[in-house]
């Protein structure tokens, strides 16, 4: 299976434009002051970092994810490869996804735990390489980052089931188990290479997009899996996964499905237990990882954004704004003194990434992470 217009473009001016050094945006009101609490973190983070350039962590989460996240965590400080206060530990960071990457586009590392996650870490790897090809200012590596992304691109591609879907451990083509968490997860990549130049072929996303429609009940939730004849209940609806699914297609403003404001409610109805678990610290890196989705997609969504993807909203409180201020002040309150923010199943790293990258989506230095 080959996609022959899947193909880097190479835009000199967009390149010129983006390389260029951040400069931090103003404070909005009301905004939490979150500064000192992410300068914390983040030199705790850089000195987490293996010698060889990658981050690990003990709870099943693979390497490689947990690698791409730290990476985006410093990126969303203000760091380029080239400069900035991180630089030299992004630049280690895209060195190991490089070393590890295999010739026909897949992005994970040969251990077991890697293959049973293989396409939501390649998904994330995705997501960390349009980022640092979108602020990278060397153009040999540039050249380098975008051949790597377009093979990524297929690799991922070819493992699209016939339903239109991905799974977590889906290895080779014509595998046809698929679930609705890595499909949103490899959306998201997509969109993100698409943002930087990658050409993603249209029939593709809109295959993904209709496996996800598929997957939603009446409520408006996506279930986990229609594989294997399964069918939608009001039950089975996944918070974590809507909003994952919501966040993908508010990447792009000419994807706006009949469903897509049902899933941006659904996915906001059910967090107070998720919310108590956060302020108290008895979450783990589960609890942070179902706020990262919501936060992306609430930050997407800015203060008007529900009004515009659903004009019949009169009042709603589906607002960035609003969802931010007791978001960021839990965050704040649980960090720990060293900087890290802990998790109960062993990997403070992953946590703590994922913490620094909700609390920085306001910087808005990163192409994909943009609204």
């Amino acid at each position: 299976m080959s996609y022959p217009d899947v193909v880097p473009l190479m835009t000199s001016l967009a390149v010129l434009t983006l390389a260029l050094a951040p400069v931090a945006p103003p404070a909005e009101p009301n905004a939490p002051d979150v500064k000192e609490c992410v300068q914390d973190g983040l030199k705790w983070l850089a000195t987490q970092q293996q010698e060889d350039g990658s981050w690990r962590g003990s709870n099943s989460v693979t390497q490689t994810t947990i690698s791409a996240t730290a990476g985006l965590a410093l990126l969303m400080e203000g760091s380029t490869l080239k400069a900035g206060a991180y630089a030299t530990n992004i630049r280690k960071a895209l060195e190991w996804i490089e070393k590890n990457a295999s010739a026909n586009g897949a992005l994970v590392t040969p251990l077991d735990m890697e293959r049973s996650q293989s396409l939501s870490s390649q998904a994330q790897a995705i997501l960390f390489l349009s980022c640092v090809y979108d602020v990278d200012e060397d153009e040999n590596r540039r050249t380098r980052v975008a051949k790597l992304l377009e093979k990524a691109v297929v690799f991922t591609l070819e493992r699209q089931t016939s339903r239109g879907g991905w799974a977590y451990f889906t290895v080779n083509p014509g595998t046809e188990f698929d679930e609705g968490h890595t499909t949103a997860l490899v959306l998201q990549a997509l969109f993100a290479a698409r943002k930087v130049g990658i050409v993603v072929p249209k029939k593709s996303i809109d295959r993904a997009i209709d496996y996800l429609m598929k997957s939603t009940n009446r409520v408006g939730g996506i279930i986990y899996s229609i594989a294997n004849g399964a069918r939608p209940k009001d039950s089975d609806g996944q918070p974590y996964i809507t909003a994952a699914a919501a966040k993908g297609l508010l990447m792009d403003a000419s994807i706006r499905p009949e469903l897509l404001p049902k899933w941006v409610k659904f996915a906001n109805a059910n967090n107070d237990p998720q919310f108590r678990f956060l302020r108290d610290g008895t979450g783990g890196v589960y609890t942070v990882l179902h706020f990262y989705e919501l936060a992306r997609m609430m930050f997407a969504l800015g203060e008007t954004g529900y009004q515009r993807i659903d004009s019949s909203a009169t009042d709603t409180k589906l607002r960035w704004s609003t969802f931010r201020q007791p978001l960021f002040k839990a965050l704040k309150d649980t960090q720990k003194k060293d900087g890290y923010w802990a998790d109960l199943y062993g990997a403070p790293v992953y946590t703590t990434s994922l913490a620094l990258v909700i609390l920085q989506l306001d910087n808005e230095y990163l192409q994909p992470y943009s609204r």
